[in-house]
């Protein structure tokens, strides 16, 4: 019986309870926009930091690819250090560092740095260092 009462009741919504139902459906559609704002932001950073993993490896497969000997002859001609830096997208600051390894014989220590502005302005940067072996 109170279902029946209940159907039967045609009054319809106040305008106090429409007026709560769209601040309710306004504060979700908020929320929701700025879940979508800070996912793109996130993606936006993410992208970058791939980007320069990217570029730093391709920069040590290539230094790698080179020849044990023609990388330890650079080396020797350049005073015991070869070093250079490129500009990669106009975004990527690449340098490296290839140098004797003090830590065995026969082994070359490759070192390449990515500098890059993320999407914040602030600078960031990426380091790894490697061997390059003569058995290699």
């Amino acid at each position: 019986m109170r279902i029946e009462k209940f159907l039967k009741n045609d009054k319809g919504f106040s305008i106090l309870s429409a007026l709560v139902s769209f601040m309710i459906l306004g504060l979700a559609l908020i929320a929701l926009l700025n879940l979508m704002i800070t996912s793109a932001v996130t993606g936006n950073f993410a992208l970058r930091d791939s980007r320069a993993n990217y570029v730093l490896e391709s920069k040590i497969e290539e230094l790698k690819t080179i020849g044990y000997k023609q990388l330890s002859e650079l080396v020797q001609s350049s005073g015991g250090k070869y070093t250079g830096n490129s500009v990669v997208d106009s975004v990527y600051s690449v340098y490296w560092e290839v140098k004797q390894s003090n830590l065995q014989s026969n082994s070359l220590r490759i070192k390449v740095q990515v500098t890059y502005l993320s999407p914040d302005g602030h600078e960031r940067s990426i380091e790894r260092v490697t061997l390059k072996s003569d058995y290699d």
